[in-house]
């Protein structure tokens, strides 16, 4: 595409530039290139080690290969940088539902309901995994 050339230019013109990397790694998502975009991503993140998309990007990347373990690390660096991050608190509870830690799960929604209490997703998905932990006793 003529999006991932413009940026392949770009990159090559001025590789510190983290927002080049990140932009790139976004093209190679939508892609369905998902192990390029992780590449370009963590490039980013090591130009900018404060980059919460990056690591927001970075952790969906690896969520999108079912690497939860990879992609909660990613997520909780992004809280650490950003605990207010309404993306990160979804993808991370997201990321302990697929992990079986329904309880986790919870909390993080409980954390998202305070930022956005108008958050019908979250609050469905806070229902649902309420559930699973009582079945889960």
């Amino acid at each position: 595409t003529s999006a991932l050339q413009y940026s392949n230019s770009a990159i090559t013109i001025y590789n510190l530039d983290p927002v080049l990397w990140f932009n790139r790694g976004v093209i190679y998502f939508f892609m369905k290139n998902i192990e390029k975009a992780a590449e370009d991503f963590n490039r980013a993140i090591q130009l900018d080690t404060l980059y919460s998309q990056a690591y927001l990007n970075l952790g969906n990347c690896f969520f999108n290969l079912q690497k939860y373990e990879d992609a909660k690390k990613q997520y909780s660096q992004l809280l650490k940088i950003d605990s207010t991050s309404g993306d990160g608190l979804w993808m991370m509870a997201r990321t302990e539902e697929m992990l079986g830690n329904y309880s986790m799960g919870s909390e993080f929604l409980k954390k998202l309901l305070v930022i956005e209490p108008g958050n019908k997703e979250a609050i469905k998905k806070e229902a649902i995994l309420r559930k699973k932990i009582v079945v889960v006793k």
